[in-house]
């Protein structure tokens, strides 16, 4: 092919609206999005199950085993109940009247001397509470 020839082909294609220069048009196989679309944030209820999924080393006793931080979570909210964190104490209570989702009582799971320690718990708690509300009524 000649040099007039080359010519000939450029002279004959109109640049204009809709028709680039040959020179900056996308080459065969080249993506006008390089980098492509960008990804969407996650939602943060996604990003919280993923966190609280992960696994962490956590010493118990003597030995670490790997346990999830959601249980890592409640381990550590149970052993702050039982040491008498009231404030933890009662969202243990709750969490464990809301965790039987099968329908069946928990009194029936429970052996007799956790259910008394249950129902002194129990007891506990409206005493504290009917204290609170007195304090209340004399302000």
């Amino acid at each position: 092919m000649s040099d007039d020839d080359k010519k000939d082909k450029k002279s004959t294609y109109q640049v204009g609206y809709g028709k680039p220069p040959k020179a900056t048009q996308f080459k065969p196989g080249q993506s006008g999005n390089p980098k492509g679309r960008p990804k969407a944030k996650q939602p943060i209820a996604d990003v919280f199950l993923e966190e609280v999924g992960r696994m962490v080393k956590v010493k118990a006793g003597d030995h670490a085993e790997w346990v999830s931080k959601e249980r890592g979570l409640v381990r550590n909210l149970t052993n702050m109940a039982m040491s008498g964190n009231m404030a933890a104490a009662r969202i243990v209570i709750g969490m464990i009247a809301s965790a039987d989702v099968s329908g069946a009582s928990t009194e029936e799971e429970l052996s007799p001397a956790h259910r008394a320690i249950l129902e002194d718990w129990v007891k506990l708690q409206e005493k504290l509470k009917e204290a609170d509300d007195k304090e209340d009524d004399d302000d």
